[in-house]
């Protein structure tokens, strides 16, 4: 199990309003995250995954725009040690 320490750079995102694939996400940040290192993007639940960056400041540069994934929000939020079972829209919408 990892520590707490480990997660502090990652966030939990998904594309709001359409299905799309990991390799699909993959390939957008490969495209056009070129101004950070490329994330670690893991597959987390169905639609939902973990964006594990190399540091912090990289965390920042992307938390800090807004990015659209074929006409759809791609929205994030801090990940956080509490389990989430049911993760929805709606918890992005603050």
């Amino acid at each position: 199990m990892r520590s707490i320490e480990y997660w502090h750079t990652t966030l939990v995102g998904t594309v709001l309003g359409t299905k799309s694939s990991l390799a699909q996400i993959e390939s957008f940040v490969l495209k056009y995250w070129t101004h950070i290192t490329a994330p670690e993007i893991l597959n987390f639940a169905k639609g939902w995954c973990y964006f594990k960056f190399a540091c912090v400041e990289d965390l920042q540069k992307i938390r800090s725009d807004i990015f659209n994934f074929n006409g759809y929000p791609l929205v994030f939020k801090p990940w956080s040690p509490i389990v989430i079972d049911k993760l929805s829209a709606s918890h992005f919408l603050v």
